[in-house]
């Protein structure tokens, strides 16, 4: 789809998104059956300080991008919804929605399209829903370093919400066929997840416990096996994730502490036939430790965090894990596992649903991605993101 085109439907997000005021969705009729809402981003993006296994550097990088999202919603009645939504990107990334607009060394901008990333009919009956269609994974995390939000596979999920003493138990589950870029799938997995959430005037916590299994497609086509990268369309994975997060509500401000651990059960061997396999067999585990300080909501408000990650190669799926930290990869897809390294994040809330959140990272890879390779790969990279949403 022409560049022209995209460009101008970002604006349009972007441009409405600046322009009103409002906190929620847009009613389109009196009945306030359906609605409209969207989100609107404009990034700067700077990359230095980084080496391919080869021993290659890549160039240094800045660059302009943004990412226009505009959904539809229908909800005739409290029992039933109906969800449609647009976004951009790349036809061949399933991890992100983002183009770049301005690449200021010379670089190619890369490819720009229109995709549907989410469209789905939900039943509602008292604390279950239950989805059909392509959605975002039905899971609680604090993060997106196992599960990027951009990922939505297609398929069936459920969300059953109950009260439990004095808190809240939550039980997320579903069965999907997973994608290969935007317009493909390749694969089945399921997943269930247990949450257990509690609040009180001074602490709040929350434990989460489950499991994604994902089943290769052995017959993938020539397109799942070209996108997805390290051969991660003909691999199993078993990933179990534990996350753990206690808050602190007594404080000016917001606060809490989380930790994720990670842990691929798959039984890989190391004569494997694919490489990849076989040299990271036993780097199936990971952890990701956080704190942030404060938050975004309304005007002048700010946040801090911190951020600290490691992550063995095949401790999850990296084909739908986050794209924000590592360049590795290449422009239609990234490898986000194998690195460890830290994030500082500091944010401003600017009223109407705008915030501004500026990022650092600094990563290595924990270990070479191929035994032929000469070095383990590195990066610095540093972001800062206008985020406007209704």
């Amino acid at each position: 789809m022409p560049l022209t085109f995209i460009r101008f439907f970002s604006s349009i997000v972007i441009g409405a998104l600046i322009s009103t005021t409002v906190h929620a969705a847009i009613p389109l009729n009196e009945a306030d059956t359906l609605s409209v809402y969207g989100d609107g981003r404009l990034r700067f993006e700077k990359d230095w300080d980084s080496y391919r296994g080869d021993g290659t550097q890549r160039s240094d990088r800045s660059r302009l991008r943004i990412r226009g999202r505009l959904g539809l919603l229908w909800k005739p009645a409290d029992f039933f919804e109906a969800n449609v939504r647009v976004r951009t990107g790349n036809d061949d990334h399933q991890q992100s929605g983002h183009i770049t607009i301005a690449d200021f060394n010379g670089n190619a901008n890369g490819a720009s399209d229109l995709n549907l990333d989410k469209w789905y009919g939900q039943f509602n009956w008292k604390g279950l829903s239950v989805w059909g269609g392509r959605n975002s994974l039905p899971w609680w995390k604090q993060n997106v370093l196992f599960w990027d939000d951009d990922v939505t596979p297609r398929g069936i999920g459920l969300i059953f919400k109950t009260d439990l003493g004095p808190g809240r138990f939550t039980l997320n589950s579903g069965v999907y066929d997973m994608p290969a870029g935007m317009q493909h799938y390749t694969g089945d997995a399921w997943s269930t997840q247990l949450v257990y959430e509690q609040d009180a005037d001074k602490l709040g916590f929350t434990v989460a416990g489950g499991l994604v299994n994902i089943e290769a497609d052995a017959e993938a086509g020539d397109y799942a096996t070209r996108t997805l990268l390290q051969d991660n369309s003909l691999r199993d994975y078993e990933n179990w994730v534990l996350a753990t997060q206690l808050r602190f509500n007594n404080l000016p401000r917001p606060f809490y502490l989380g930790a994720d651990f990670y842990h691929n059960a798959e039984d890989y061997s190391p004569t494997d036939p694919d490489v990849f396999t076989a040299f990271h067999a036993d780097d199936t585990d990971g952890y990701v430790l956080q704190a942030v300080y404060g938050g975004v909501k309304e005007q002048w408000d700010w946040l801090a965090g911190a951020y600290y990650a490691h992550i063995e190669a095949l401790a999850i799926h990296n084909s739908y894990a986050q794209d924000d930290w590592v360049r590795w990869g290449n422009s239609d897809q990234k490898t986000s596992s194998n690195f460890k390294g830290s994030e500082l994040r500091a944010g401003l809330g600017l009223g109407h649903n705008a915030n501004l959140i500026a990022r650092l990272f600094i990563f290595r890879a924990i270990d070479k991605d191929y035994p032929t390779d000469i070095r383990k790969q590195n990066g610095k990279r540093f972001r800062v993101d206008f985020n406007i949403k209704f």
